[in-house]
């Protein structure tokens, strides 16, 4: 429902901001921006949502969106080329062709080809690759046996027509007391910066479908490049204020010409709302883990599977990364800010680097001995494309700064990380395993 709002008029520009009392654990605030225009431009620039998502309309998205990215982004397509010595995964799940419903390990022996990765949040139903089936699992495997939600992936992969995959649980064996852990890890920065693509699992679906019903906050029309100025009356500013309110209850996937006093006239409605995205993707558990950290910062491209549509993220360009979803698939405000190796190479590094570093103190892992492996694949790829040295968590070149830090007291201490115990320097210790922030100047 609408708990407040407000309206006002701008020649034919009707700005409408409400807050909407969302449902489960959110109210949004929006903006939204509507002009009044044809059929003939409203059918040429409406933005299909579904109501439901599947394997096929999730790839369309993205095939979308990769399009864009191919043709316009050359911070993208930088990395769409691996270096000489970018390393293969080891393994791989291949897909297989068609129509195929099976899978199977495959040793890559560093032949190069196109491939997803996937960012999930483990759970008890996590699929693993084991000593014990791993010779099974090189053989081909029915995709029924994983979990609904790990199908679903498969599913994207088939329709974006990427025969590849590569999900971390599957691809290093787990139950060797973390001797194939420690050959991977150092190659997960090749993993993540130069796959086609990475899909994120935000939400934690157990074994259920990633694939719910869409609720986009609204609806997403965009402003029609040319339009006629009308002065809108008082008698039209009532009767768009009815629509809009009914219009947004209800949430119409589609606005009835109906319901307007002009039968040739329909509604474009441009949202401006960084909340969903907060929320659905920065707030997800996924984004609580410290390993996530790296992988969302080193992909060039990333779909978000989120809880109520998708999202994407890429480098975009040269200066500004591109954050879109459905309601907006053009971007997102600006305000809304990727930390990507885009950020974390250009003229403000160490800021960035600083920015990171501070967010990265925040995140979870399962095992607290792995808090600077899990951040060395960003290290390395910063320290590739700086030329800067890298040093347990600082940087040489700004060693004096990158010692300006102080825990985070306004935390409390039980929401502290315990302090880790590795060969590194006291220092690392304390100030690696807390919460953490830059001192003010």
């Amino acid at each position: 429902m609408i708990t407040y709002g407000h309206f006002d008029v701008e020649d034919d520009l009707f700005n409408l901001w409400v807050c909407l009392e969302g449902t489960g654990m959110k109210a949004a605030k929006l903006r939204l921006n509507i002009t009044k225009t044809t059929r003939e431009v409203y059918e040429e620039n409406k933005i299909y949502i579904p109501a439901q998502h599947t394997a096929q309309s999730a790839a369309e998205a993205a095939n979308r969106w990769i399009g864009v990215c191919d043709k316009n982004h050359p911070s993208c397509m930088a990395r769409a080329a691996p270096p000489p010595d970018a390393r293969m995964p080891t393994r791989l799940l291949d897909l297989g062709t068609g129509d195929s419903t099976t899978w199977r390990i495959i040793e890559t022996q560093q032949d190069r080809v196109p491939y997803v990765a996937l960012s999930h949040r483990w759970t008890e139903n996590t699929p693993t690759l084991l000593q014990k089936n791993y010779d099974a699992y090189c053989d081909s495997q029915q995709d029924s046996i994983l979990p609904q939600n790990y199908r679903d992936m498969l599913d994207i992969c088939r329709a974006i027509q990427i025969r590849y995959i590569w999900i971390d649980s599957l691809c290093i064996i787990q139950d060797d007391n973390g001797a194939d852990f420690r050959h991977e890890a150092p190659i997960m920065l090749h993993v993540y910066r130069y796959a086609f693509l990475t899909l994120m699992i935000l939400w934690e679906f157990s074994d259920s479908t990633v694939f719910r019903d869409c609720r986009p906050s609204t609806i997403a029309r965009p402003r029609p490049q040319s339009y006629k100025r009308t002065e809108l009356t008082e008698t039209d500013q009532e009767s768009w204020y009815t629509y809009l309110k009914n219009l947004v209850i209800s949430e119409a996937a589609v606005p009835s010409k109906d319901s307007m006093s002009n039968a040739h006239n329909y509604a474009f409605v441009r949202v401006e709302n960084t909340g969903s995205y907060n929320f659905d993707v920065n707030n997800a558990p996924i984004n609580k883990r410290a390993w996530v950290l790296q992988e969302r910062s080193l992909s060039r491209r990333i779909l978000c599977l989120g809880n109520e549509q998708l999202y994407w993220e890429c480098d975009g360009q040269i200066t500004a990364p591109l954050i879109a979803n459905e309601v907006s698939p053009n971007g997102l405000p600006s305000i809304t800010q990727r930390e990507s190796l885009c950020s974390l190479s250009g003229t403000h590094s160490v800021r960035s680097w600083n920015s990171l570093l501070e967010e990265y103190t925040t995140r979870q892992l399962t095992y607290e001995e792995d808090r600077l492996v899990a951040l060395s694949g960003v290290a390395r790829a910063v320290a590739k494309l700086t030329g800067h040295t890298y040093f347990a968590g600082i940087w040489v070149e700004s060693w004096m700064l990158d010692l300006l830090w102080e825990p985070d007291r306004a935390r409390p201490e039980s929401a502290r990380a315990k302090p880790i115990t590795m060969g590194v320097s006291s220092m690392t210790q304390t100030h690696m395993s807390t919460f953490i922030k830059l001192q003010s100047e």
